[in-house]
């Protein structure tokens, strides 16, 4: 029987564990049969409320430990115990003390305190000249002070305050990763920017939501861009991008670039090699942030690079230009969608495989960044996806990509 019962705000703010880790917890107890402790506080369990569910599994009485003062006084010091307990990612730890700074007061004046006598530090240090003020204006004196009080990096900090308040709440209760809630966070920041930009003339760009397989695409179109899902599902849409293209293409210098992973390679070349001629593959390097060529490991093989595979309707179809087949390494961009390629690389095919004024059709729209290539490259640009978000979220890209770089919409 439950004689105790959870604080509910360490509840909302820590969630529970799940059954494997609460029974990984009971085992642990068992095997070393160690001693354990709980935290209370007015009758109401503040930190140990999972090993007062694994003592009641196995019949163990823990020490009860009170804790006195205020209620936010005590919360403060309970989740402090609750986060040295947990084995959690560093960016769930930032995120954990962000949230409870909305609702208990000590942990909030904790931080202000902390943001104060940072800039305290930072003005004197200017004051006196200091030669540290550069590197510490680097990483940010503030983040760095908050995260010598809740025991992370300033880097760290710094990341976790970027985050929109939304995904930074999935993040600390654990619906999320640090990678994900980033990406996204960028996406809904990248929105908000977009949307306050004027409307722009659009012009020959047009971007539509609609499955390929149902576009009205004009004939001998001089460039077809495909770029599925790389999953066994989306295996198909490459037969149906060949036959799309083998009736659409010019033939005399109509080509289709198809984007693939590498695991499907052989099955991909099959489906297209089925109603088109082989041409040629391109290469495209995977980079970093930074822009630095990074590995994955795939079979024992440290995979550099994504194939593109070029092929076309006619049998002596040539590119206007001479093209190199490997491209540059670009930086990583994944701000507007998952699938989102380089611009620079599609700015390059696009200038190779088309004159100015031609058109590029785009089956898999996604971030719509061969819309962006078609603005900046002068060409004419009819793309679509089955996403509606998507589809919005290129119109705003382009809205934004036009506002910022200043190109005229006329």
């Amino acid at each position: 029987m439950l004689w105790w019962k959870r604080h509910p705000r360490i509840a909302a703010l820590l969630g529970d564990l799940e059954p494997y880790q609460l029974d990984a917890l009971i085992e642990s107890i068992r095997r070393n049969d160690q001693a354990v402790r709980i935290f209370v506080h007015k009758g109401q369990i503040i930190a140990g409320w999972h090993i007062y569910l694994a003592c009641q599994e196995l019949g163990k009485t823990p020490e009860i430990v009170q804790v006195g003062g205020t209620e936010d006084d005590a919360l403060a010091k309970a989740l402090s115990v609750e986060l040295s307990r947990r084995h959690i990612d560093k960016h769930q730890v930032a995120a954990i003390w962000f949230e409870a700074a909305k609702c208990i007061k000590p942990i909030k004046a904790l931080i202000d305190q902390a943001v104060a006598e940072a800039k305290a530090r930072r003005n004197s240090q200017l004051k006196r000249g200091s030669a540290r003020s550069a590197q510490l204006d680097r990483i940010g004196e503030s983040a760095a002070e908050i995260g010598r009080r809740i025991g992370v990096s300033g880097s760290t900090v710094k990341r976790i305050s970027a985050l929109s308040p939304t995904w930074r709440t999935k993040l600390a209760a654990g619906e999320t990763d640090f990678n994900h809630a980033r990406q996204y966070s960028i996406r809904e920041r990248n929105r908000t920017e977009a949307a306050k930009c004027p409307p722009v003339n659009l012009g020959e760009i047009r971007i539509l939501q609609s499955d390929f397989r149902e576009l009205d695409v004009p004939i001998n179109v001089p460039l077809i861009l495909c770029d599925p899902p790389y999953d066994d599902a989306s295996l198909p849409l490459y037969l149906d991008a060949a036959k799309i293209a083998a009736r659409h293409l010019d033939k005399e210098r109509g080509f289709l670039l198809a984007y693939s992973g590498i695991h499907r390679l052989p099955k991909v070349i099959e489906l297209l090699s089925a109603h088109l001629n082989y041409y040629w593959q391109l290469v495209l390097p995977f980079t970093n942030t930074s822009g630095h060529v990074r590995a994955r490991i795939v079979r024992r093989v440290r995979n550099c690079y994504r194939p593109v595979l070029a092929y076309c309707a006619g049998p002596r179809a040539n590119p206007p230009k001479v093209f190199v087949d490997c491209l540059k390494p670009r930086n990583r961009q994944k701000e507007w969608h998952p699938m989102q390629q380089p611009l620079e690389d599609i700015i390059t095919l696009v200038e190779h495989f088309t004159r100015p004024g031609d058109l590029v059709v785009d089956l898999c729209g996604g971030a719509f960044t061969g819309a962006i290539a078609c603005y900046h490259a002068k060409r004419r640009y009819l793309g679509c996806d089955i996403d509606s978000q998507a589809v919005k979220d290129g119109q705003l890209r382009l809205r934004k990509f036009v506002h910022e770089a200043g190109y005229s919409d006329k």
